[in-house]
């Protein structure tokens, strides 16, 4: 009896409508990654669940955690930032700093799927690990506008925070260090359960007051707040990021925007510094689909010296889930030819049809499987072939080739394949 095919919640087949999209997106951010000279790396799917675990806060919970037959400890990777501390500490003598990475893969999260949202799903990272850190913040941050700018997703805004200051404004009401952890972690759910029910797991998960509460949001909605301006640290660093937000959008990104929000916390326990997410205007109940921040402390994990490092995530299934959703998403039509032997004494003409179409970098396929053209024809229309060419015993005799458009709803006869390759638009 055979099995029946069933598939875990949360994780999914890929068709090769949404293949294409995803490898369409990766080429984008890929060759961005190139010109901004990052260099392509890859990690293992599996680690020690040492190197995983403990630096994400609530999200340890999420990681899938398993005994190999080795009975060693391991975990599929919840992102590809841990993979990344542990293979710099690895092979940093051999790479020199500063490093530039750029990496995609598969990573791993138990967490409840929904729209544009999975429990295995595809990431594209960047990173900086060296050099002086508002320079690499800029960098970063200016790459993921260059990057969006060609992805033409329509109106994005990059929303920036930053620890430090929100460690600040914590810190200004004596609240303990080890609560910080807490209070970042009720502020990122901000906009999933809203103002009022942040507001009220502060007074209860941490130290603050209620009064204390409504000052923190003040602050939040008001970056030049007279509290926030009277801290040292925050009105430092607000001052770096303005500037930054400045530079950033005078380099003028079509369709992408930068903003300051100090609400921008990033849940994960290892950032340290500038926070960043970023949200389609045309469709913000998709989310985040890009995110990331400055950890400078994640090396020490792994070296007695720790580096500065900053980086950031495109979430590539969100932005092919958005893409797909999205009502003014046109697509042109490439040319895509199948070549079709009508008898056995084709195959010459064929191959010579397909050798030159690959050459011409056509996209192409050779019919495999012989069927009568009134039913090959719709099929080929509905698989949105371009064109067909055609050879059979007769054109074969003759040396002629017959080439038929879908675009145009012609066919036409040619004495030559190059010529009628250079009727193939």
């Amino acid at each position: 009896m055979p099995i029946k095919p069933m598939i875990l919640k949360g994780f999914r087949d890929v068709l090769p409508s949404t293949a294409a999209r995803r490898f369409e997106i990766l080429q984008t951010v890929l060759t961005q990654g190139k010109l901004h000279q990052f260099h392509q790396i890859e990690t293992p799917i599996v680690e020690y669940a040492e190197t995983i675990l403990g630096e994400g806060g609530e999200t340890d919970k999420q990681v899938y955690r398993f005994k190999d037959n080795g009975d060693r400890d391991v975990a599929l990777r919840f992102d590809l930032t841990m993979s990344f501390a542990r293979f710099m500490a690895t092979n940093h003598h051999d790479l020199g700093l500063p490093f530039r990475r750029i990496q995609y893969g598969q990573v791993f999260r138990g967490e409840k799927p929904q729209r544009g949202r999975y429990r295995e799903f595809t990431q594209c990272d960047v990173d900086i690990v060296g050099g002086k850190a508002q320079l690499a913040d800029f960098d970063i941050l200016r790459f993921f506008g260059a990057s969006f700018e060609k992805l033409n997703l329509g109106p994005i805004v990059i929303r920036v925070g930053h620890r430090k200051v929100l460690n600040a404004l914590f810190g200004s009401f004596q609240m303990k260090e080890e609560e910080f952890s807490k209070a970042l972690i009720q502020i990122d759910k901000l906009e999933k359960i809203g103002k009022e029910k942040v507001k009220a797991s502060l007074v209860d998960q941490t130290s603050l007051e209620s009064e204390q509460v409504d000052v923190v949001f003040s602050c939040l909605e008001d970056a030049s707040h007279p509290h926030l301006m009277g801290l040292e640290q925050a009105s430092k660093e607000l001052g770096f990021i303005q500037q930054m937000m400045s530079a950033l959008n005078a380099q003028e990104f079509l369709g992408v925007r930068f903003e300051l929000d100090l609400s921008i916390a990033r849940g994960l326990g290892y950032y340290s510094g500038m926070v960043f997410e970023t949200l389609l205007e045309n469709d913000p109940e998709i989310g985040s689909i890009a995110s990331g921040g400055r950890y400078d402390g994640l090396l020490g994990r792994f070296l007695k010296d720790s580096h500065s490092a900053v980086g950031g995530s495109f979430g590539i299934d969100r932005i092919v889930a958005a893409k797909v959703n999205k009502p003014d998403d046109v697509e042109t039509t490439p040319i895509k030819v199948k070549v079709v032997g009508l008898d056995e004494s084709s195959l010459q003409m064929c191959s010579q049809a397909i050798r030159v179409l690959s050459q011409k970098e056509f996209s192409h396929d050779l019919l495999l499987k012989p069927m009568k053209l009134g039913k090959l024809i719709p099929k080929l229309i509905k698989q949105k072939y371009t064109h067909c060419i055609m050879v059979g015993e007769d054109e074969v005799r003759a040396g002629k080739w017959i080439l038929k458009s879908f675009l145009e709803d012609r066919q036409s006869e040619y004495g030559s394949l190059g010529e009628l390759v250079a009727n193939i638009t």
